[in-house]
């Protein structure tokens, strides 16, 4: 799932302020013997790369303008004081080769210049790639016989406790989200409880209707897209926050019953599955008890750097890993839209987005555009790759502690 950015703390409505404070202390005191026990992940090793990385790298022109916005755009939601981040001055620094070298040739060699490659972990630059993209639904803001698979906003009675200050998070998770019943804490309602159980209709919440169980499924996975509306102008909508369950894959699950062999596992193949066995529609998407809530947006799309990603050339990691705005150059090979030949990839993209699904050093989504061209990109890119992380020469690996992102 690619987000927008999750809101440290959701602010809940004045009645239950009172509430959600004596849950914050509840859960601090219930968790800190709980959490005692569960190791952290110690931050990820970083080896230096040998210089011959470089050697492959070419920026095509329309490369190096996709590149260029890329960076412009991160530029502007990058913190900028040196001892916090110095993820800036790594964008700077590449813009600038960008804006005055002129050949491939010679952004290859200022680049290789300018910049030290470093792979994480134990993965020695070995990456699994996917691709994701900005879908293009059919919806309407009325329900009606034919669109009746609402979108909804964010829940009044959704709640998020940071862990962060009470010093809790571990590897996989830095806070809660649930519901209060009564003062206690309760995990959020699941997917099936939302889709099948109704726990939201009637409140208020509904932004606009599909006509496609599935599509909306896919534009939870995606976490925004564009609503093509029967009257009037279609509307972006994005992520706004999530019913907190883990991200479950329904993929892995038709794999694991034998009903999709595992290779050839893809959007696609999951939606001709659906489309082929509507009986099993709702068993298999409400396997994946996280749900997205949504909200109108201007612009975009954006990923949880908060700015506009670009096509082939934005992507979404780990943050532990490869702390936001950092320049990776990615190895790996692109899909054809039509199922045709695939070709060779080697450029420069920048992390400005993460995903429920996309963990460790070796996995990397690729945002492959908005629409139903992109869509078949995206939905067909499960590849093998190679992935360094580049910082600004001498400057070495990202400062990461335990369990937390890294300052990049």
């Amino acid at each position: 799932m690619r987000t927008e950015k999750i809101p440290d703390r959701f602010t809940p409505s004045k009645g239950i302020w009172r509430p959600v404070l004596l849950l914050a202390v509840l859960v601090a005191v219930l968790l800190s013997g709980a959490c005692a026990g569960i190791p952290e992940a110690p931050p990820p090793d970083y080896v230096p790369a040998p210089r011959s990385v470089f050697g492959g790298l070419a920026l095509s022109v329309e490369d190096a303008e996709a590149l260029a916005r890329s960076l412009d755009a991160a530029a502007k939601r990058l913190p900028a004081p040196a001892n916090a981040s110095q993820g800036l001055a790594g964008v700077l620094s590449l813009r600038g080769i960008l804006r005055d070298a002129g050949t491939p040739d010679e952004i290859r060699a200022k680049v290789a210049e300018a910049f030290d490659p470093w792979t994480a972990g134990t993965t020695e630059g070995q990456a699994l790639v996917t691709g994701y993209y900005e879908p293009v639904v059919d919806g309407s803001l009325a329900p009606s016989e034919r669109f009746r698979y609402p979108l909804y906003a964010v829940p009044d009675d959704l709640v998020t406790v940071s862990l962060l200050p009470f010093g809790l998070t571990n590897a996989s998770r830095d806070r809660l989200v649930g519901r209060l019943a009564g003062r206690t804490v309760v995990p959020y309602y699941t997917r099936r409880e939302i889709d099948s159980g109704s726990a939201l209709a009637g409140k208020g919440l509904e932004l606009a209707w599909l006509d496609d169980p599935a599509e909306g499924f896919f534009l939870h996975v995606q976490g925004s897209g564009v609503v093509r509306l029967p009257d009037g102008p279609p509307r972006r909508i994005g992520y706004a926050g999530s019913n907190g369950h883990p991200y479950r894959s329904i993929g892995r699950l038709l794999a694991d019953e034998g009903k999709i062999p595992l290779a050839d596992v893809t959007m696609q193949a999951i939606r001709d599955y659906l489309a082929r066995n509507p009986d099993e529609r709702d068993k298999v998407l409400h396997h994946n008890e996280s749900y997205v809530f949504f909200r109108w947006t201007e612009g975009g799309p954006f990923g949880s750097l908060g700015a506009k990603l670009v096509q082939f050339a934005s992507v979404a990691v780990d943050p532990r890993v490869y702390p936001p705005g950092s320049i990776l150059l990615l190895e790996t090979e692109i899909p054809a839209p039509d199922g045709g030949a695939a070709r060779p990839f080697r450029s420069l993209v920048v992390a400005m987005d993460t995903g429920g699904a996309i963990k460790g050093p070796g996995r990397v989504d690729l945002f492959c555009g908005t629409g139903k061209e992109a869509g078949e990109i995206a939905g067909r890119l499960k590849s093998r790759g190679k992935i360094y992380l580049l910082r600004p020469r001498g400057q070495g690996p990202p400062r990461v502690e335990s369990g937390k992102r890294g300052d990049t």
